[in-house]
């Protein structure tokens, strides 16, 4: 009988390389759908143009502090040009690639995007106490992303937050690698999320999420008196400080503050408004948002089984924000593929 049963098992072996197997190809779904996505839609002019002059403007030699373009105001008023690092990639891009660079740049950052949310939500999936399968984890992880996608789709027009995107689902990575390590690798993620906030602050306004969602993190280990309370604390005091490092300093909270509150940016602009009922992405939005909750408050630690409130109240930060404007929407639905999956 043993014998027998020794023979229908096969050697490890004869096991197919990685890239031969069932579940690389469910892995690698909302990726391929997210690079064909992000081929076939043509450029908005929307925010594109202004942001490649800005960065023409920054490739000059120095970053401008004054308005430039807009006409409705003398060209002489002060204007801060926060995103100056994404605005100058854009301006490189189209110098060096012309307009097929700009389609090729969305289309691998939304790639990296989705492949970097792929990674994240199959390896939570494995560290599960009750872990499914390497292919069924495969095959969950592709319905959260290609859902997550889906959500997204609607807010993928090349600017500086295209950069945002990609560099946000670092930051997922990172977290849930953080809060599942200890001793130095978690030291070393914990540090590599500081250094992603720096590099964001440079980059586009939506490092924000960061600082926020670090905030949530560790106010949710302080509540359950978690022994990872102490570093989510530092890593999320010296997130906020490395925000210094940009030309306007701490004053870069200032700005973004004042650029979210905008009232004329809230009445008249799509994107800042709430998302309503009259589009599918919204209502994708609202479905999973509101059908989720019961899930999430059920999260447990993948160590101790105890009540995760820290991926909870990052869960309930990110859908209230999404609630109150739909440019926000895309963020809860990268940080919700692994609570989907």
């Amino acid at each position: 009988m043993n014998d027998s049963t020794h023979e229908l098992t096969p050697p490890s072996s004869t096991l197919p390389p990685l890239w031969g197997r069932m579940e690389t190809l469910w892995l690698w779904m909302a990726p391929l759908c997210a690079l064909l996505f992000g081929l076939c839609l043509s450029l908005a002019p929307n925010d594109l143009w202004y942001h490649v002059r800005a960065g023409e403007f920054i490739a000059r030699g120095s970053i401008p502090t004054q308005n430039g373009m807009a006409l409705a105001v003398p060209l002489d008023t002060p204007f801060y040009y926060q995103s100056w690092l994404g605005e100058l990639t854009l301006y490189l891009t189209l110098k060096f690639g012309g307009l097929s660079g700009l389609v090729l740049l969305r289309a691998f950052c939304l790639t990296g995007t989705f492949m970097v949310i792929a990674a994240a939500t199959f390896r939570r999936l494995l560290r599960l106490p009750n872990a499914p399968s390497r292919l069924l984890a495969a095959r969950l992880t592709a319905f959260g992303t290609i859902v997550a996608l889906a959500i997204a789709s609607n807010n993928v027009d090349l600017r500086p937050q295209t950069f945002s995107v990609f560099l946000f689902s670092l930051w997922i990575y990172g977290v849930l690698e953080l809060r599942a390590t200890r001793g130095t690798a978690r030291q070393r993620w914990g540090i590599f999320l500081v250094l992603l906030t720096g590099l964001w602050a440079n980059t586009h306004g939506a490092f924000a999420v960061s600082i926020l969602g670090l905030s949530a993190l560790a106010a949710g280990d302080a509540i359950m008196r978690h022994e990872r309370a102490k570093i989510s604390a530092i890593v999320a005091l010296a997130s906020l400080a490395i925000v210094a490092l940009n030309p306007r300093g701490l004053g870069l909270y200032i700005y973004v503050a004042q650029l979210s509150n905008n009232e004329i940016g809230q009445r008249f602009i799509q994107e800042w408004k709430s998302p309503g009922f009259d589009e599918w992405h919204s209502i994708l939005f609202w479905i999973c948002g509101f059908a989720l909750l019961r899930g999430v408050f059920s999260l447990k630690d993948e160590r101790n089984g105890t009540a995760n409130r820290g991926e909870q109240l990052t869960y309930a930060l990110l859908l209230i924000m999404a609630a109150r404007d739909q440019r926000a929407m895309i963020w809860f639905a990268l940080w919700m593929a692994p609570v989907l999956a």
